[in-house]
């Protein structure tokens, strides 16, 4: 595939606030004083092909975007693709971003999977500087997607048939996750190693006493002593005492049964109230009746009419008055009759108080002396059983002790059975674990010969594309083993001890070699090309910025 880019329109990116447009060849030269744009070109075509600047920073569109925060920041690219005639537009829009191919909307996905496989291989090839300055795991995984695969077979044909065997009977089937499985292994077998010795080290057969007896016949004894003595229940007795003063306390409660008054006078004292009322309605009456004095139109005397009314009421006066009297005169005879009876009742009734009382004294009486008789017997047994429970008490917990000290010595003789069968499972894993490591050793060894063969191999295929530069996946390591690595040496210098032109100089050679083992012939963007007097020419385009002092930018297509 080869990708060659005609025009590129920018608006609205980095410093480019207001639309532009470049003309761009096989070979162009853009130049100009620092500050005006110039490695913007390469951001801008970047950008549009993978939506990240240069340097690969997907994080970094925002600050793509013009300090002056345009509506629309856009970059249009008008290329050709194997001879076809394409345009590709992606546009930033407040927060959304379109890609248009063609004029077909399409996701950055699809435009990675159709036009250059993954963002690594593409800045790989159009930014000298990007591949080498990968991450030495990134760059391995980035060659290895690169790289013919070496036939498996043609290693271990080389590698011999013992090793191989080793191999495969340890299901080698990734090398590259093969040996580090194998090294996790040899590190768990070499602590378990260090464990069990610890396990075989610090476990000590416990020092055990002797186990104890407990003589039980005294317990026996008191248990048997103890079941023969009983409390006493209540005397039966008691309840027929209790019975005979509950029938007195009823008939004390019930009260004294003395001779009846001989009549009720409370209807008297009524009658007496209603004709004392009467007597003194009448005497209102007669105080409140004045004189009523008619003339006499024959004879002409004065007569008081009220006169005739004032002697008939004061004539029922004087009846009800003595009527009131009789009946005052009867109940006073009555009341003093019924004093007299209820005098007599009141000493009777002293009299059989007195009697019932005397008759509860004698009952409580012998009530109490039953009870102490009963209580002086279960004292005395109390006591005694006192004393037998608390010696029971005694020998139960001696027991309780002995049986528990027992019980230990069981659980550490069991403790001791469990530390010889742990020793001697530590020893035989400490066996294993020796064979095992022996084994892995002789697998991992395997295995990094295998990866020296396969590097050696891959070597001899990436160096026919290479001239200066060579590629280092190996190391030995001060004990003489060979330890995986990754540098890349430009005649025989570190990427990172180069000058500026040497790393333009390995960064072209890795960028070619790359292009060239994908067949993906796209554009190459050299930024700070003023720092080489001579760049390598290379069979894709080539986009060339140098600084040029108090020059405005411009871009230059030779040809």
């Amino acid at each position: 595939m080869k990708l060659e880019i005609s025009k590129i329109t920018i608006k609205g990116f980095k410093g480019y606030l207001k639309e532009v447009e470049f003309p761009l060849g096989y070979r162009t030269e853009i130049t100009g004083d620092n500050g005006l744009g110039k490695s913007s070109i390469g951001d801008a075509i970047v950008w549009c092909m993978t939506g990240c600047d240069i340097s690969g920073n997907e994080k970094a569109t925002t600050k793509l975007v013009n300090d002056k925060k345009p509506k629309l920041t856009e970059v249009v690219l008008e290329f050709e693709l194997d001879g076809q005639a394409q345009t590709l537009i992606r546009r930033k829009k407040g927060s959304s971003t379109e890609i248009y191919w063609n004029e077909d909307k399409i996701t950055n996905n699809d435009l990675t999977k159709d036009l250059y496989k993954n963002k690594d291989i593409f800045l790989s090839i159009f930014n000298p500087y990007y591949f080498p300055e990968l991450a030495p795991k990134n760059a391995k995984s980035l060659l290895s997607s690169i790289l013919k695969p070496i036939d498996k077979e043609e290693i271990f044909q080389e590698l011999g048939d013992f090793l191989k065997e080793k191999l495969v009977k340890n299901k080698f089937k990734v090398p590259e996750t093969f040996l580090s499985d194998k090294r996790a292994e040899l590190k768990e077998q070499e602590e378990n190693i260090i464990f069990c010795e610890g396990v075989v080290e610090g476990s000590k057969p416990i020092e055990i006493p002797g186990k104890k007896v407990f003589d039980d016949k005294e317990l026996n004894s008191l248990k048997s002593k103890i079941e023969t003595i009983k409390i006493l229940p209540e005397d039966p007795k008691i309840k027929d005492f209790e019975k005979e003063r509950q029938n007195l306390e009823v008939e004390l409660s019930l009260g004294f049964q003395g001779t009846q008054q001989t009549t009720d006078i409370s209807i008297m004292k009524a009658q007496k109230d209603s004709l004392l009322k009467q007597y003194k309605d009448i005497k209102v009456k007669i105080d409140n009746l004045g004189k009523n004095i008619v003339k006499c139109g024959k004879c002409g005397n004065e007569i008081d009419i009220n006169e005739t009314i004032r002697k008939s009421l004061s004539n029922n006066l004087q009846e009800v008055l003595q009527e009131g009297k009789s009946k005052k005169a009867e109940i006073d005879k009555i009341s003093s009759e019924n004093q007299k009876i209820t005098e007599k009742n009141s000493q009777a009734s002293a009299k059989w108080k007195s009697l019932i009382g005397k008759q509860l004294e004698v009952i409580d009486k012998k009530i109490e002396e039953l009870r102490n008789k009963t209580n002086e017997i279960n004292k005395e047994n109390e006591e005694k059983l006192q004393v037998m429970r608390n010696r029971l008490s005694e020998l139960k917990e001696e027991e309780t002790q002995v049986l528990i000290h027992n019980a230990n010595i069981d659980s550490l003789l069991k403790q001791n059975e469990k530390i010889e069968y742990e020793v001697e499972q530590s020893k035989k894993e400490i066996e294993n674990s020796k064979l095992k490591i022996a084994e892995l050793k002789v697998v991992i060894d395997a295995g990094k010969q295998y990866n020296s063969i396969k590097l050696k191999k891959q070597s001899e295929m990436i160096g026919k594309y290479l001239d200066k530069v060579k590629l280092q996946f190996e190391k030995l390591n001060k004990d003489g083993e060979l330890k995986d690595d990754f540098k890349i040496l430009y005649e025989g210098r570190e990427f990172n001890k180069l000058s500026n032109a040497e790393k333009i100089k390995a960064g072209l050679e890795m960028s070619n070699f790359i292009a060239n083992m994908l067949d993906l012939h796209f554009p190459v963007f050299v930024d700070n090309a003023e720092s080489i007097t001579q760049i390598q020419e290379l069979n894709t385009q080539m986009l060339i910025a140098r600084v040029v002092e108090n020059k405005k930018l411009e871009v230059e297509v030779l040809k």
